[in-house]
């Protein structure tokens, strides 16, 4: 992750908006509901946000109903 994160400043330092959406966010057990990622990303697209990155659910919010 530490690759992705001076990939992003790099391309932010050029002027980029940045999307990640990172696959575990789509599989596995861990993966979000495909309807919200779908809609969290649209919102991100048609907003002035220089930055967006999805992850996975985590053990803990599952745990907290999340």
């Amino acid at each position: 992750m530490e690759k992705d994160r001076e990939v992003l400043h790099a391309l932010r330092r050029r002027g980029w908006r940045v999307a990640v959406i990172y696959e575990c966010a789509l599989k596995g057990k861990s993966k979000l509901d495909p309807e919200s990622v779908i809609d969290e990303t649209e919102n991100w697209i048609r907003s002035d946000s220089a930055e967006y990155i999805i992850e996975g659910r985590t053990e803990n919010s599952d745990e907290e109903g999340e």
